[in-house]
């Protein structure tokens, strides 16, 4: 089952992480399709950090930084263990004529009817719950991981847009890349500038001061990536 899920809700993650990235642009997922590789690559992508995230949850439950407490809770969990460990030997010990052993065969369901009543209630009640419990994580893995992808996206975009209106176009300090492209005519003129939302094989999007632009692409343009070369006296390097 787990095999038969895996190409369509890894395609229906990577759509939901796909669609809250470019909306939160402004632009319409219509106006920049991409291929189904690019949406694979995007809940692979998803995968790997859902698992950071889970990893980080489970290493932050552990108080790492106070390893006194951690000790003493293991010490906690070891008497625990200890305590009842010599409960259960001593139970197992008794004597049959015992008055605790004597009140288990008196309440045992093959002798007391209000026994096996209670138990069979019990069993009736876990099999609803089990059933109610199993349909809702059925319905909370059907949406919440798409929607967590759609919030990924989101996120992602978000972080680019404030970075762009806070700084407007610059050239990045850590390698030296801008987080703009220009988009140049065959003579090298400038005639948009702005974050590339995305691109196709029809159109390309840049998000501006203005907000998004959809472009229809022509064979005349060219997408310049301009880099700061940390060497001084150096030219920017482009691609």
């Amino acid at each position: 089952m787990l095999t038969a899920i895996i190409a369509p809700g890894a395609f229906l993650i990577g759509t939901y992480y796909y669609e809250g990235y470019v909306e939160t642009f402004g632009v319409r997922v219509e106006d920049l399709p991409v291929s189904t590789s690019v949406l694979y690559v995007h809940a692979y992508k998803l995968a790997g950090i859902f698992l950071l995230k889970l990893a980080e949850a489970l290493v932050s439950f552990f108080d790492w930084k106070r390893p006194l407490l951690m000790l003493a809770y293991v010490a906690a969990g070891w008497v625990g263990l200890y305590v009842l460990l010599q409960l259960i030997r001593w139970l197992a010990n008794l004597p049959r004529h015992h008055l605790f052993n004597r009140f288990l065969r008196w309440i045992h369901p093959g002798n007391n009817d209000v026994t096996a009543v209670s138990i069979m209630t019990a069993v009736i009640t876990y099999v609803l719950l089990l059933l109610l419990t199993v349909v809702g994580a059925m319905a909370l893995f059907w949406w919440q991981i798409p929607l967590s992808a759609l919030k990924q996206g989101r996120d992602d975009a978000q972080e680019k847009i404030s970075d762009f209106n806070a700084l407007g176009c610059h050239r990045q300090t850590i390698d030296g890349w801008g987080n703009c492209v220009k988009i140049t005519d065959v003579k090298g003129k400038v005639l948009y500038e702005g974050v590339l939302v995305g691109s196709s094989e029809k159109s390309i999007v840049l998000y501006t001061a203005q907000g998004a632009k959809v472009m229809p692409r022509k064979n005349d343009w060219y997408l310049l990536h301009e880099r700061t070369n940390p060497i001084k006296g150096m030219k920017p390097d482009v691609k």
